[in-house]
C-alpha cells in the first residue's frame, strides 16, 4: 500500500483551512473544531474516487493526553449507500487517555465520513492519513516489484533486501545510530536519521530506548531464526544484518548493562531450539562462568601480618585471554541472569538435551578449583604463608570443604557430580 493522503480531497464541519494540518504528516499540528460546531456533529469528509488508486486503509491519530480540554471520547466512520441510507462502517469508543492510531477498511468505498465526539466544547484531531494501491501498474513496474520482493537464495555475507527488509532495516540502523553510537550512520540515511532525531526529541531517557531498540531487534531475529529453522525461508540476508547491527552494539561502551541483559536473554531463548551438538559446549558454558566469576571478590589473608586484601579477577589476573574482556564491567544483576541460565540449562528447564553437557562442564571446572592449592609455602628468602579464603555471599548452597575431599578421594567423582542437583548455583 501506499500513502495516498495528499491526493484525495476533503471536507470539514468547520475551519476548512486547517484541514492542511491533519494531512501534513506532523503529529505537532491539528485540526480544531470551531464555535459553529457546538451544537452539530463534528466531521471530517474523505473522497476517495481517483481513478489511479484505490483507497484500502483509513487512520486516525489522536492524542488525549496532549490534548486535555480537547479530548475526542469517540470516533465512528459512516458511508453513504446508492440509495441515501447511511451505513456505519466502524466506532470506536476512546479513554480520556488514550494515544494512537485508529484504524479503519474503506476498501472499495468512493466517499466516507469520520464523526468525532467529545464532552468539551472543541476537540482536535492530530493526524489522518488514507493507504491505497494503485490501479495503473505497468509490465513495466510490476517487473521490478516482482524483482525485488522475490529473492533468490544468497549466502550469508551477501546482505540482499526485499522491500520491506529494506525499509525494517534502515529503521533499525538509524534508531540504533541515535541509541548507541553514530557509527552505524549512513549518508544514504541522512534524512531518516533526522527524522528519527526529531522524534526522540531529547536523549534524557537513553536506557528506555535502548532497551526498546534491543528488545526489537532481539524479536526480530527470533521470528527469522525459527523461519529459516522450518525452512520457511531461505535467505539470510536480512538476520546477518541484525546479528552485524548486534555485534556492533555489543561493542559499543554506550548502554553496556542494557545490551549484556538482551544476549543472556537471546541465548536463553536460542537455546530452546538448538542442542549442544550445535556449538561448543565448553566455550560456551566457560563464557558463562567468566561472566560469573567477574563479580566475585576474594579476601587475601596474609598471616603474619594479619591483614586483608580484597582481590578481584580485572586486578590479579595476568596474561588472560583476549575474548574474557577484562576491562567490561559486569553487574551482579547480570551475573545473576548468567548463573540462573547455567542453572535452568543443567536442570533440563529450557531443553532437556543440554543437562548432561551443561554439568559436565561445570562439574569440570570445580574440579579444576579443587587441584589448586590454598596455601602457597614460600622459600627462605620469604618466609611465612599466605591463605586465601574465597566466600560467595550468594552460594550458601555450594558443597563444602568436606564434600570436595569426597569427590578427590573418590575416582567416581566426576559421575557423582553429574548426579547432584545443584553446582554452587543456588
Amino acid at each position: 500500500m501506499e500513502d495516498i493522503t495528499g491526493i484525495l480531497s476533503y471536507e470539514a464541519s468547520s475551519r476548512q483551512a486547517m484541514i492542511a494540518c491533519l494531512t501534513d504528516g506532523n503529529s505537532e499540528t491539528f485540526w480544531e473544531t470551531g464555535e459553529e460546531d457546538k451544537n452539530r456533529p463534528r466531521y471530517v469528509t474523505i473522497h476517495c474516487d481517483i481513478r489511479s488508486y484505490k483507497a484500502t486503509l483509513l487512520t486516525v491519530y489522536v492524542d488525549n493526553i496532549r490534548d486535555e480540554g480537547y479530548r475526542t471520547c469517540s470516533v465512528t466512520v459512516i458511508t453513504a449507500e446508492s440509495d441515501g441510507r447511511r451505513r456505519k462502517i466502524h466506532s470506536e469508543c476512546l479513554d480520556h487517555q488514550f494515544i494512537g492510531w485508529i484504524k479503519c477498511c474503506i476498501l472499495g468505498l468512493n466517499s466516507v465520513q469520520v464523526i468525532f465526539r467529545g464532552n468539551d466544547p472543541s476537540l482536535r484531531i492530530r493526524q489522518l492519513r488514507v493507504f491505497g494501491t494503485s490501479t495503473a501498474l505497468d509490465v513495466l513496474s510490476t517487473q521490478c516489484f516482482t524483482n525485488r520482493s522475490f529473492l533468490k537464495p544468497s549466502p550469508s555475507h551477501q546482505l540482499l533486501f526485499n522491500a520491506n527488509q529494506d525499509d525494517a532495516f534502515a529503521v533499525f540502523q538509524a534508531i540504533a545510530a541515535q541509541a548507541f553510537s553514530d557509527e552505524f550512520s549512513q549518508e544514504e540515511n541522512g534524512t531518516l536519521r533526522q527524522q528519527v532525531l526529531d522524534l526522540l526529541f531529547s536523549r534524557i531517557q537513553l536506557q528506555p530506548l535502548q532497551t526498546f531498540v534491543c528488545s526489537h531487534m532481539i524479536s526480530a531475529l527470533e521470528r527469522e531464526v525459527s523461519s529459516l529453522r522450518e525452512k520457511a525461508k531461505r535467505n539470510y540476508s536480512y538476520v546477518c544484518g541484525l546479528m552485524e547491527m548486534l555485534l556492533k552494539i555489543c561493542g559499543s561502551r554506550q548502554g553496556l548493562e542494557v545490551v549484556q541483559c538482551q544476549v543472556l536473554e537471546t541465548i536463553e531463548c536460542l537455546s530452546k531450539l538448538f542442542t549442544p551438538s550445535a556449538v561448543d559446549c565448553v566455550n560456551f558454558t566457560r563464557n558463562l562462568l567468566i561472566l560469573i566469576t567477574k563479580v566475585i571478590t576474594l579476601q587475601i589473608r596474609d598471616k603474619m601480618t594479619r591483614s586483608l586484601t580484597s582481590a578481584c579477577l580485572a586486578t590479579h589476573m595476568t596474561s588472560v585471554p583476549t575474548y574474557w574482556r577484562i576491562d567490561r564491567a559486569v553487574s551482579t544483576d547480570i551475573a545473576y541472569l548468567a548463573k540462573q541460565l547455567l542453572k535452568n540449562l543443567s536442570e533440563g528447564l529450557l531443553n532437556e538435551y543440554w543437562t548432561i553437557p551443561v554439568r559436565t562442564e561445570i562439574a569440570n571446572e570445580i574440579m579444576n578449583l579443587t587441584s589448586l592449592n590454598i596455601t602457597h609455602s614460600y622459600d627462605g628468602d620469604n618466609s611465612g604463608r599466605i591463605a586465601t579464603d574465597a566466600t560467595d555471599e550468594s552460594a550458601s548452597d555450594e558443597p563444602n570443604s568436606s564434600d570436595f575431599s569426597e569427590f578427590i578421594n573418590t575416582s567416581d567423582s566426576r559421575s557423582r557430580m553429574l548426579k547432584m542437583e545443584n553446582f554452587g548455583l543456588p
